[in-house]
Parts: structure tokens; sequence; C-alpha cells
């Protein structure tokens, strides 16, 4: 078989598992085949668990495990991208609520879930947020929403009302990937001048380089500036502790990556957060 022919037939096969993933996923999501799984994110300096990302996981009974980079792409063009949000934002936010605590020697953990830019132009968005967060009993400075560049490049009136509202109610917005996208400076100015961002997430590409010079060079920059607005920075991808003594050497306050923990169920996040605070 020549190396055309083996081309055709593995295109075939990634179009034939596609379309099968578009007519699944509408099920998946009514049957509960899409989970949630928990990364934390951890304080640089002790390690500790200061909040998780909520990340969606489909195992499906016909095609197995559907990875992420498979259907995300796919539904975010999709009326389905609601549905979607919605079951990580309920099992988020229940999960959320057993893993907090009263003792004031360990501020509570967030959690963050991840928001399209189609779905910031949903004037009902903002009032089924915060009646799910209200119906869970989580407090709204606990729920992070992460949002890409592309997210809120432009202005848009839809868009801005729905972060001023939800900002206004206490939730607070990552900007997710900062650092490899087109960034409209003047409207991230104008943003963090609102109060809307809480915190950047850099884009785990500029982290797996370190500890490289240029890296260094470009990550002590990004921490500079996100520093100097007030806003905290988390490093997303950390893998190695050369990665990890770098980024503590620049300053880092954050990070997140496989070094300190991979994505887990509900109830394996609930132990470490609680267990790190009976020590």
């Amino acid at each position: 078989m020549n190396s055309a022919s083996t081309l055709t037939d593995t295109e075939r096969e990634w179009t034939a598992r596609r379309l099968s993933i578009s007519t699944r996923i509408r099920h998946a999501i009514a049957s509960g085949n899409i989970t949630t799984e928990f990364q934390p994110v951890v304080r640089i300096r002790d390690r500790s668990i200061v909040g998780c990302e909520a990340l969606a996981r489909w195992n499906d009974p016909i095609l197995g495990t559907v990875c992420p980079s498979e259907f995300i792409t796919l539904i975010e063009a999709s009326p389905l991208i609601n549905d979607l949000f919605d079951t990580v934002l309920q099992q988020a936010l229940a999960a959320a609520v057993t893993w907090q605590s009263d003792s004031p020697a360990h501020p509570p953990a967030w959690v963050s879930v991840n928001l399209s830019a189609r779905q910031l132009r949903n004037p009902a968005l903002p009032d089924m947020i915060l009646r799910s967060v209200s119906e869970a009993g989580l407090p709204t400075n606990l729920l992070t929403l992460e949002l890409t560049e592309t997210a809120i490049l432009e202005p848009d009136p839809i868009t801005d009302r729905a972060l001023h509202t939800l900002r206004e109610a206490g939730i607070g917005f990552h900007l997710d990937d900062f650092g490899v996208g087109y960034s409209n400076m003047a409207r991230l100015g104008e943003l963090i001048a609102k109060g809307v961002l809480r915190s950047v997430k850099i884009d785990r590409q500029l982290v797996q380089p370190l500890p490289d010079n240029d890296a260094r060079s470009l990550l002590n920059a990004l921490r500079t500036i996100t520093h100097a607005v007030g806003l905290d920075v988390i490093a997303e991808g950390v893998e190695c502790t050369a990665q990890l003594d770098s980024l503590a050497s620049l300053g880092y306050d954050y990070a997140q990556g496989w070094l300190f923990h991979r994505a887990m169920p509900a109830h394996a996040a609930r132990t470490l957060i609680l267990g790190q605070r009976a020590e």
C-alpha cells in the first residue's frame, strides 16, 4: 500500500470519527456521559491548592474516550455549547461546595469553568449563572470564568453587559492562554480598568521552553506587566522542576500542570483540598 492510499484511509477514518462525535455529543450530554474532572492550581511557594479548573471529559460506550480536543471545537460552533457549559457548571458548583472550609487559616478554594465567545453573546447567560450559583449555595467570589482573548477581543454591548453583571455579582474572570494570541492591549486595558479581570493564565507554549533564557525573558516581561496592573498570574503546563524553579525565581505566584496534579474526579480533588487544611 503506498503512502497516498494510507493517507486517504487515515483521512477517511478521521472524517468518520468526527461525524460520529458530532452525532453522539447530544446524547452524551443528555445521558450523563459528559463528566467533569478538576485540575488544581497551586501557590508556588508552598504548593498549596488555591483553586481548581473544571474540565469536561467524555467516555462514550461506542466511541470510547473522546479527547476534549476532538469535541470542544466542534461543540463551540453549536448551540449545544450551552448545554455542555451548564453540565460542567452544575458539576463544578456541586464539587466546590464540598471542599469549602470555615477555617480562617485556610482560605476557600475557588473553581473555574471555561466560557466561550458564543456564550457571552447570550443575553440570558448572567441570570442563568447567578441562579445556578445561588441554588448551589456557593459564594459568588469562589466561581471564576475562564475566557480566551478572542472571546473578549472586540467590544460588544451584550458581551460587555454580561461581563459587568457577573463581575458586579462577585464572579471573577481568568484570561486564559495569554501570550500566544493577538492581544488588543487597549481592550485589555479597558477591561482591567473596569475590574473585570482577576488574573491571566500564561499559555503552556511559553512555559514549555523553560529554563531557556529567551523564554525566561518573555515570561519575566509578562509577569511584570500583569503584576503592575494588579492581576494575579498563573503559569500553565508546568511539567518539570526546572520550569518550576525558573517560575519561582521570576516571581510567579501560581502554577498549574502535571508536575503538581493531573485532572482528577471531584472526590479526589476534595480529598486533596481538605487534606491540606488538616495539616
